[in-house]
């Protein structure tokens, strides 16, 4: 519900495949964009992922939020145990957030948010995230994505407050 209390809303599909949904909508008062993703598990196919978002990225000057699973790291740094992997493999996942002028929501909760066993290793990375341009913090500048906890699957929910004022504690 928006803070007048209209529960309607205008959204446009604006593409959908199997990786990402891309959508329009009116989010108080303004033309906003926002897109789900699913990043490919398969390591080579993620690039189209990328190419496509960064097209997005630079085609819109309005607000814009991405979230989901994203399967892929910035860095070593969000990765616990495991192999590590080479730097030049994380270039193209952060060219497509330079290149799209894409920040991450500040988080709370345990940020590796997938776990997964190789033989008898637990490896925890953070796969999922929430990023935006810098136009839709301007609009919801208190937004921040909380990570819940593992329940029933290998990755924790992420969810992403879209706050335009102060919230309020919660208890």
């Amino acid at each position: 519900m928006d803070p007048n209390g209209n529960n309607e809303y205008h959204v446009k599909l604006l593409y959908s495949n199997n990786r990402m949904i891309d959508v329009e909508a009116t989010v108080l008062g303004r033309k906003a964009y926002l897109t789900f993703v699913y990043g490919d598990s398969v390591h080579k196919f993620r690039e189209q992922v990328w190419e496509r978002l960064t097209r997005y990225g630079l085609e819109k000057s309005e607000p814009w939020f991405i979230i989901g699973d994203l399967n892929e790291i910035t860095g070593n740094h969000e990765k616990k145990r495991g192999p590590l992997r080479s730097a030049c493999s994380f270039l193209p996942f952060n060219n497509m957030i330079r290149n799209s002028d894409l920040l991450e929501f500040p988080a709370q909760g345990n940020k590796m948010s997938w776990q997964g066993r190789k033989g008898k290793l637990m490896i925890l990375c953070r796969l999922d995230r929430a990023l935006a341009n810098e136009e839709w913090q301007t609009l919801f500048p208190f937004s921040y994505t909380e990570y819940l906890g593992l329940i029933g699957f290998d990755h924790r929910p992420a969810v992403a407050f879209l706050e335009y004022k102060v919230p309020r504690r919660r208890d």
